[in-house]
């Protein structure tokens, strides 16, 4: 790969990745004794993309532009499931095998850090890098004080949680990587406020709910999907497995766009003691699932994927289907929406195959 036409392509092109508007996502985790759920509704004006099946053992670099001034480097340590809409090794959200789950949301406020020395790689790069290298959340904190993130999309923020309930947020907020996590973190929700300002609001809506008992936000507004979350995982009641999936689905349809109801194009509900992935999509609504030990994760076998929209219900592990070049660049035609020119398309698609597998 000639990686100075490949930064000069991509640095030109990445500019016109982002929409104008942000669209609202919420992700939330809900607990009820032994059952853990971590949901996430993704909105955006784009539904479709794929799961991809990420493997160990392969040796990994940030892709190379010239915002980048020290490309990180690391193996991938772990499994992985993934939800992909820009191309495989630039996922929105996944699961690995460790039931590590890291998601992402627009926040505006982010200001993502000068170069500092550290290694660097971009904003969705960054989820792969966690769920390759952590087996928890203290892992993946202190994974992410290695590197530099650089923005080249979207401005974003990550809640990570892992299947002893733990959860962090982690925001680039003047430069610099916010925490909260532990103390820091008393509700376990993210939406498309700095997780300090949506605390706020629900401390301001609790206290006025204290003395008048007065009714939960309504609207799409990224504080009253908060408050109205906050309170869907402080109720959140199930006895089984099934019903708490159901419930954790509920909970997805109250953060609904209401303006524009196509916005909502995923809705993910990831079972972090059992390592079931259940999802559904707005073109097909039908409830999907895979298992995160469904798959033989070994480097020297093709990767597999399989579309979100996908024309299937219930479990379709089976339905996966061999990784190729050719589907990479389906899936990133389908997400760049004809702005890009063929040449950087066919770049980002090709560079997996850059990326060596060490499994002895």
């Amino acid at each position: 790969m000639n990686l100075h036409i490949f930064s000069r392509v991509f640095v030109l092109a990445s500019l016109l990745v982002q929409p104008l508007v942000a669209q609202p996502c919420t992700t939330f985790l809900a607990s009820d004794g032994e059952y853990i759920f971590l949901g996430k509704s993704y909105d955006w004006h784009i539904g479709s993309g794929y799961l991809l099946v990420n493997h160990p053992n392969v040796a990994k670099g940030a892709l190379p532009t010239k915002l980048l001034q020290n490309p990180a480097k690391w193996v991938s340590k772990y499994g992985s499931i993934t939800f992909n809409q820009h191309g495989r090794e630039l996922p929105l959200g996944g699961m690995n095998t460790q039931k590590l789950v890291v998601e992402v949301m627009w926040l505006n406020e982010s200001e993502y850090p000068a170069p500092n020395g550290k290694p660097d790689l971009n904003e969705l790069q960054f989820i792969q890098y966690m769920l390759d290298t952590s087996a928890n959340v203290e892992e993946a904190i202190a994974q992410a004080l290695k590197v530099r993130v650089v923005r080249h999309g979207a401005p974003v923020h990550y809640m990570i949680c892992d299947a002893s309930k733990t959860c962090a947020t982690l925001e680039y907020i003047k430069g610099s990587l916010v925490i909260n996590y532990g103390t820091a973190m008393q509700t376990p929700v993210l939406t498309n406020d700095t997780y300090s300002t949506s605390s706020k609001e629900l401390d301001a809506f609790l206290a006025k709910d204290e003395k008048g008992n007065i009714n939960r936000p309504l609207g799409h507004g990224s504080l009253a999907r908060f408050v109205r979350t906050a309170f869907n995982v402080r109720e959140f009641k199930c006895s089984s497995q099934e019903i708490g999936q159901v419930a954790a689905f509920s909970a997805l349809d109250d953060v609904k766009n209401d303006v524009r109801t196509d916005y909502t194009k995923w809705n993910i509900v990831y079972d972090l003691k059992s390592g079931k992935i259940a999802y559904r999509s707005l073109a097909r609504p039908e409830i999907k699932w895979v298992h995160i030990d469904d798959f033989t994760y070994s480097c020297k076998k093709p990767a597999k994927m399989l579309s979100m929209n996908a024309d299937a219900v219930g479990h379709v592990s089976e339905k996966f289907e061999e990784y190729s070049v050719g589907l990479n660049l389906d899936m990133i035609q389908k997400s760049l929406k004809g702005q890009q020119s063929d040449q950087f398309l066919k770049l980002i698609a090709a560079y997996p195959e850059k990326l060596p597998c060490m499994e002895k």
